[in-house]
């Protein structure tokens, strides 16, 4: 009988000092990969506005994008003149002026376009469009601006070293024309000396 009480008493204390034990934390334990995950489809482009379709669809907006890879320039430009002025359509037109086959013009205009549509957007929305269309955008500007430059003063150089080249061809030419006139009256000259000197004897 007191074997069995202390068994039991044993028991109870085991069992006690596993509940004072600290318990398992299984968040803080937990690996990454069972960390929740960003759901981007959930994340929208501008703040919360229910009149703008696909804003919270970023897959539809980048699908919509990657098709535009098929569709040149001509085709473009005529979609963007029939496009209006509210927030959906100046996104697409954004869209719309990148990629190949894009003049500079169209290019730079997206990018203001894209400065006045961030002041609506949500921090998610600024910081993909950023990223994404405006500072590689920027730089291929500021390359082809640079480039443009460049040829510019290339050009200019060589129109300068052009002209001077016919001014030195002219120079030549009038060398090579007052030679001649040298020539000719050397040869008056000795002409006259040889029948001066003819005259004599």
């Amino acid at each position: 009988m007191i074997n069995r009480l202390c068994q039991g008493l044993a028991v109870v204390c085991v069992l006690s000092g596993c509940q004072l034990l600290p318990q398992q934390n299984d968040e803080v334990l937990a690996p990454l990969e069972a960390q929740p995950q960003v759901k981007y489809r959930d994340e929208c482009l501008f703040r919360q506005d229910n009149a703008i379709p696909h804003n919270c669809d970023l897959d539809y907006w980048l699908n919509y994008w990657i098709g535009l890879e098929k569709v040149n320039w001509p085709e473009r430009k005529k979609t963007l003149a029939e496009l209006d002025n509210s927030k959906v359509a100046r996104l697409q037109k954004v869209l719309l002026s990148q990629g190949r086959g894009v003049p500079y013009q169209d290019r730079l205009r997206s990018q203001f376009l894209l400065d006045e549509l961030m002041p609506d957007m949500t921090e998610r929305g600024r910081a993909l469009l950023n990223t994404m269309i405006y500072l590689p955008n920027q730089e291929l500007l500021e390359f082809e601006s640079a480039l443009a430059m460049l040829t510019k003063i290339n050009t200019n150089q060589l129109r300068q070293i052009e002209e001077l080249q016919k001014r030195n061809q002219q120079q030549e030419q009038n060398l090579k024309v007052k030679q001649e006139q040298l020539d000719q009256l050397l040869k008056i000259e000795a002409s006259m000396v040889d029948k001066s000197e003819g005259a004599k004897l």
